[in-house]
């Protein structure tokens, strides 16, 4: 019963001790408040739409060729938008982001 109790005892100081040793470390990554967080500077972006006509894209080479230099250019496609008439697709708007360079 002696040995069942100590290793009870060390298990549940085992277990405080590794609860204490996260929160120490959890506080000592945390960004202090002197020092900005990159988290909330604010970045200026550019941004850019262009519409491709037509519902399809598949197998469109001259789309895949301008997405691919625009990724090459550090663009980052964000969005795509479907134009309707009478709810048939009539065309596509590509929207893509990228940071501001100074």
């Amino acid at each position: 019963m002696n040995a069942q109790n100590n290793r009870s005892r060390l298990a549940r100081q085992l277990g405080i001790t590794l609860f204490l040793a996260t929160i120490a470390y959890a506080w000592a990554q945390a960004p202090s408040k002197s020092t900005p967080s990159l988290a909330h500077t604010p970045k200026a972006w550019e941004h850019l739409a262009f519409e491709h006509p037509g519902a399809s894209i598949q197998g469109d080479p001259k789309l895949a060729r301008e997405i691919n230099r625009l990724g090459k250019e550090g663009w980052e496609l964000v969005d795509v938008e479907m134009s309707q008439q009478e709810g048939t697709t009539t065309g596509k708007t590509f929207f893509f982001k990228r940071p501001k360079t100074p």
